[in-house]
């Protein structure tokens, strides 16, 4: 008999993804980009960072993704960075954010 605790996984691994979706599809938004690098760029600044929250690994959500599809269409650059941060049970991990550049090409 199978421990009833593996038929949990599937269940928790949907919703870290769903959650992960959401938490992406509300933070990496086309409207909250664009103030911030108009922000950024009234500061003289030539890129801008997009704070996420620490822990989960948004990279490779559909939402991210669209992001990242939305940016270079309007002919950003974006490149994943990670930084440490300290999660709730104590341990130190790399959370990756979105930084958004707007280079001029030379």
């Amino acid at each position: 008999m199978k421990s009833p605790l593996t038929r949990l996984v599937p269940e928790t691994q949907r919703i870290s993804r769903e959650a992960c979706e959401d938490i992406a599809g509300k933070l990496l938004t086309s409207s909250a980009a664009r103030d911030w690098v108009t922000q950024a760029a009234k500061q003289g600044l030539w890129s801008w960072r997009i704070k996420l929250p620490d822990g989960p690994d948004l990279r490779f959500t559909e939402n991210a993704k669209a992001f990242e599809k939305w940016a270079r269409r309007e002919g950003f650059q974006v490149e994943w960075h990670s930084r440490s941060c300290v999660t709730l049970d104590g341990r130190s991990i790399g959370v990756w954010e979105p930084e958004i550049s707007w280079l001029p090409k030379t």
